[in-house]
């Protein structure tokens, strides 16, 4: 059966459509990294810089809020690094019998799908909000007090951490584990390394960001204790010192995560034109 008889036009004439991968790639994660740039910008001088009385557009400036701009944005980029790492393991399962290279890329498609959850949905906020308010319950006395010994209650900072931390270390090690052997040789792994560390210094100020103010750990209580700038705070951004600190702390972990995800992207990207680079899409 021809193809005209099998329901295509006659004549038709299949179409090549070919991409100078290298120049894509990098369209993109400049792209990102100007995105991620702006987003801090807008954040200074909209929201917290008070460019604007407008309290609808300080929101959607404020890269803090998981209503804004900055949050859509991180979210659709998680699930692109996801899909492109899904578009990865749909050619690793067609070209290569190893076991450990199916499963590995599968391992990572799942785990930054699972991220891109958790970005939409505040999946590990809440989760670790609840397994807390658990363990309050569980660690209440017959009597009405609180009795000492609660899972969580020697942890000084946010739940989620000491319930997910673990996981997140050992995917950490999986990934560099895995990708080292993928990328033996080449200059990208030093990216992954760059991009693992992005991800521990954001989670390391969201761990002092869970801290309450008079902890010894709590590096802003520190500086605004040692330094005297809460003048210039009140005078520019119109709040103390530690709630600026605090703001702008957090205002720099988002942007890290992501950065994190653009390094991410980079690589996958990379590695998706290397085990696929004969991959054509044919337009009929």
């Amino acid at each position: 059966m021809t193809e005209a008889q099998a329901g295509e036009p006659a004549g038709a004439v299949p179409v090549d459509v070919e991409f100078r991968a290298q120049r894509v790639i990098c369209t993109v994660f400049w792209t990102s990294v100007a995105l991620e740039v702006g987003l801090v910008l807008l954040d200074y001088h909209v929201n917290y810089g008070g460019l604007t009385d407008i309290a609808a557009l300080r929101r959607l400036a404020n890269i803090t809020r998981e209503d804004s701009l900055a949050s859509w944005i991180g979210t659709t980029q998680t699930l692109l690094v996801a899909l492109t790492l899904w578009a990865v393991v749909v050619v690793v399962r067609r070209t290569t019998k190893s076991r450990w290279r199916r499963t590995g890329w599968l391992v990572l498609a799942c785990s930054f799908t699972l991220m891109a959850v958790d970005d939409g949905a505040m999946l590990h906020e809440r989760v670790g909000t609840a397994i807390s308010e658990i363990n309050s319950s569980e660690a209440e006395g017959d009597v009405g007090g609180t009795t000492p010994g609660g899972l969580l209650d020697a942890f000084p900072s946010y739940a989620w951490q000491a319930v997910f931390l673990p996981f997140l270390i050992a995917l950490g090690v999986f990934l560099f584990v895995f990708l080292r052997g993928e990328l033996a040789g080449q200059r990208l792994l030093w990216i992954v390394l760059l991009a693992l560390s992005c991800f521990a210094l954001a989670v390391a100020l969201d761990f002092i960001e869970g801290l309450e103010r008079e902890h010894p750990w709590n590096l802003y209580g520190y500086l605004t204790r040692t330094f005297d700038f809460g003048d210039y705070t009140e005078y520019r951004f119109g709040h103390d010192a530690y709630d600026t600190l605090a703001h702008f702390s957090k205002s720099i972990e988002e942007a890290l995560e992501m950065l994190a995800n653009t390094l991410f992207w980079y690589v996958f990207l990379r590695s998706y034109v290397r085990v696929a680079p004969d991959v054509r899409l044919r337009l009929r």
